[in-house]
């Protein structure tokens, strides 16, 4: 019995040995398809709400702050701006005018998601209280100002599809928009 129990030790012991000898790819592995890089290793991902860029130029890849985003050096990732973000309570994130680098600050509000505008707290995302109702409180991505910003939604189609052809007289003849079936 005792041998029946050390042989069966044995075989489990020498298949987990052979399990150890999958193989992963490198952390540079990487494969061009023309002017993409697609990362063929986890390891390689970006910090916390980064995006990988590649540049065609210097045919090197690196990570930078996805849009909207502001860069905090002490971790290596970005936050938004006007936010807890990585600060201790009752701050912000913040970069101030020509500074370079996003530093914490004392929230006049104190409460996260709320921000000071025109002399009083409001909150950011938020529209028909200090801003109209085609625009909503937040961020500027160009100087990360506070303000209010129109309301845009992207343009979602997939593909844009010739407009059948106009009928003469019609408005889209005369605005010139009639498209000319493909």
């Amino acid at each position: 019995m005792f041998g029946l129990i050390l042989v069966g030790w044995i075989l489990i012991f020498v298949n987990a040995l052979r399990a150890q000898d999958i193989t992963f790819p490198n952390e540079t592995t990487n494969t061009n398809f023309g002017q993409h890089v697609q990362l063929t290793n986890e390891s390689t991902s970006c910090p916390l709400n980064m995006k990988l860029y590649y540049n065609e130029e210097e045919d090197n890849q690196f990570c930078d702050c996805d849009l909207g985003f502001i860069y905090y050096p002490p971790n290596n990732s970005c936050y938004l701006p006007y936010r807890k973000g990585p600060c201790s309570s009752r701050k912000y994130l913040i970069l101030g005018q020509d500074e370079a680098v996003a530093r914490c600050k004392k929230n006049p509000c104190l409460t996260d998601g709320l921000v000071m505008f025109n002399g009083t707290c409001h909150e950011l995302g938020k529209s028909g209280t200090v801003c109209n109702a085609s625009k909503i409180l937040g961020v500027h991505n160009d100087a990360y100002s506070i303000g209010c910003i129109e309301i845009t939604f992207p343009n979602r189609n997939i593909i844009s599809a010739p407009l059948r052809a106009c009928r003469p007289g019609t408005r889209r003849v005369a605005n010139g928009t009639c498209r000319t079936i493909l």
